[in-house]
């Protein structure tokens, strides 16, 4: 009784597993406008350490819980001055969202509050192209003329600390059309730096480009661990690699 009790067992669970191993592993789901998002074109997504999801749109910042879209939008949120978002999305340290418009400065959302900062407030330019923190806790925000760091509740412009206007604009021929959302870049004798979380750090390219300058990269990814993958134009197309912080 005991051994076909035991066959048994093991015949539930190859066959359990077996069903099992014939579903998908992920499920599917589209979202639009129909389902609460304020538009359908998206710049970005950051889930923040809450758990919940943001979605920086032309038409307003949404806040996802998994089942329900929040949008909050100028005019009807205290705070707001503007509904286009960019790309520029980033929780700091302290768990405060930092959200870059496209024309109106970047806006803060902390303890369900939110603030909109202009050039009004010491911001370099209100069109902001990136949000990053270095290993201080320090802000950094990359504008379209300066750079600028918040820090003690106060903006200060840090370009010309850290190189000229002229170094910090990045080249989008070389680096990708959504290079000026990963950093600033320049071209040294030693080949590309890159200017990001406070600092410049040496990108090293593939072997197989010989001369730095005639690197085209085509598609850049920042992740999680500040590691970047990005695409060549003069490559292979199927090769990503990785440069690591």
């Amino acid at each position: 009784m005991a051994n076909r009790a035991r066959s048994a067992i093991l015949f539930f669970t190859v066959a359990f597993l077996a069903t099992a191993s014939s579903f998908p592993p992920y499920q599917l789901n589209s979202w639009t406008t129909a389902n609460g998002l304020p538009h359908d074109s998206i710049q970005t997504i950051l889930q923040t350490r809450d758990g919940f999801l943001w979605f920086p749109t032309l038409n307003g910042l949404a806040r996802f819980d998994g089942l329900n879209f929040r949008v909050f939008r100028k005019g009807t949120t205290k705070g707001l001055t503007s509904n286009a978002f960019s790309m520029a999305l980033w929780e700091d340290r302290s768990g405060a969202l930092w959200a870059a418009t496209r024309d109106a400065g970047v806006t803060r959302y902390q303890n369900g509050e939110f603030r909109t900062f202009t050039i009004a407030d010491g911001l370099p330019s209100n069109q902001v192209l990136r949000i990053d923190e270095d290993d201080r806790g320090v802000l950094w925000f990359y504008t379209a003329y300066d750079l600028a760091i918040w820090k003690d509740g106060h903006f200060k412009r840090m370009g010309n600390a850290v190189a000229s206007p002229l170094v910090l604009r990045p080249n989008r021929m070389q680096m990708g059309y959504d290079s000026p959302y990963f950093g600033f870049w320049r071209l040294a004798a030693n080949g590309w730096e890159r200017f990001a979380h406070g600092k410049w750090s040496p990108f090293p390219i593939p072997a197989s480009i010989k001369d730095p300058s005639e690197l085209r990269i085509g598609a850049i990814y920042e992740d999680s661990k500040r590691r970047l993958w990005y695409g060549l134009e003069n490559g292979p197309h199927s090769t990503v690699w990785r440069r690591t912080s």
